[in-house]
């Protein structure tokens, strides 16, 4: 028997659809099935600038997406990754009738609405959702835990290609990169580090600070005294392999809890130690051996750490690449879903 699956995720860059659905498709079809990807929007939603422009095509791509997802019949399972519209599950439960079985992939709190506030809404169109699936991966347990649903649950991180993303060859010399990647919505967490980034340059630590993303901060820039790299698919791999500190600040709360660490293991996959929050599935991914988690907001004193000793950072960011080929390859997000999807034909 022939093994189909069809997976319908959002625009082709972004994050959700280059590591959690890319891959995957990519390897189930090296493995001899026959697959095909749906995005609900393509390569012109980079190209935009931020605005009503750009929002009005999201919505309209989203509309076309819904409908995609509603009125096609589809032969195999079908994962989806998020939902077309965040407040109407509808198109996902009529899809759920016309596949042989509807995977619902999620890895952000996806059930808040705007500013991480509860939403009816959210919660009532992602039950129906779940409850129409035959199958619910998370990106972590705490996601996992709101699915509330007799569905099975599987705990899946998003994970990285640790054959493509390497330590670069670059000799990192006697002043150290610290860095942050990450989408324009995330950069205000990074204000969090402005005091203690000043309190670190004004008592002589030598270092320079990197940030990449598809939106310029140009205040933030400033304040950081950062240098700023635009985020594109070619400079994303160079710019993490020119890091020596990964960086991952983020507020307590339950939509950070919902993250998924991915930035973090970007960075260990190119052999980076990292400081991160303490907070949610950071807890789970970075271990004594590869960083340091800021628990009590101080970050001027880990990052002073890393900064003096070359050799420790070498030494964590060894135990980092070690962490991510063993715990967060590629390889395995592909036999997870080969053998959920397998289960569903």
């Amino acid at each position: 028997m022939s093994m189909r699956a069809t997976f319908i995720c959002g625009g082709t860059f972004v994050p959700a659809s280059r590591f959690r659905v890319h891959p995957i498709e990519a390897g189930l079809r090296l493995k001899g099935w026959e697959t095909r990807i749906i995005h609900g929007y393509g390569p012109l939603d980079h190209r935009m600038p931020s605005g009503v422009a750009r929002r009005a095509y999201r919505a309209v791509s989203r509309l076309r997406r819904a409908a995609t997802t509603a009125l096609r019949r589809f032969r195999g399972p079908v994962m989806v990754q998020r939902l077309a519209w965040p407040w109407w599950g509808s198109p996902e439960v009529v899809l759920a009738s016309h596949c042989s079985g509807l995977v619902f992939d999620f890895d952000d709190a996806v059930f808040l609405g705007e500013g991480g506030r509860p939403s009816s809404s959210r919660r009532r169109a992602l039950k129906k959702v779940f409850e129409a699936s035959r199958h619910v991966v998370a990106g972590n347990s705490w996601l996992a835990d709101a699915v509330q649903t007799d569905v099975p649950i599987t705990v899946l991180p998003t994970c990285i290609d640790t054959a493509a993303y390497t330590p670069g060859s670059r000799p990192h010399g006697d002043i150290p990169v610290i860095g942050w990647i990450g989408t324009g919505t995330n950069l205000p967490y990074l204000e969090r580090l402005v005091d203690d980034i000043h309190r670190l340059r004004s008592s002589g630590h030598l270092f320079e600070f990197r940030i990449c993303s598809d939106e310029e901060p140009r205040e933030l820039a400033r304040s950081l005294q950062a240098r700023f790299v635009r985020w594109t698919p070619q400079e994303e791999l160079p710019f993490l392999q020119s890091l020596d500190i990964g960086l991952m600040p983020l507020p307590d709360t339950d939509w950070a809890r919902g993250k998924c660490s991915f930035k973090i293991i970007q960075y260990m996959s190119v052999g980076c130690p990292v400081v991160a929050s303490g907070v949610g599935f950071n807890c789970d991914v970075v271990n004594e051996d590869a960083g340091f988690l800021v628990r009590n907001d101080d970050w001027a004193e880990p990052l002073s750490t890393l900064i003096r000793s070359r050799s420790l950072r070498e030494r964590m960011g060894a135990a980092a690449r070690h962490r991510a080929v063993h715990s967060f390859d590629t390889s395995r997000a592909i036999e997870t879903y080969r053998r959920i999807l397998a289960g569903l034909q």
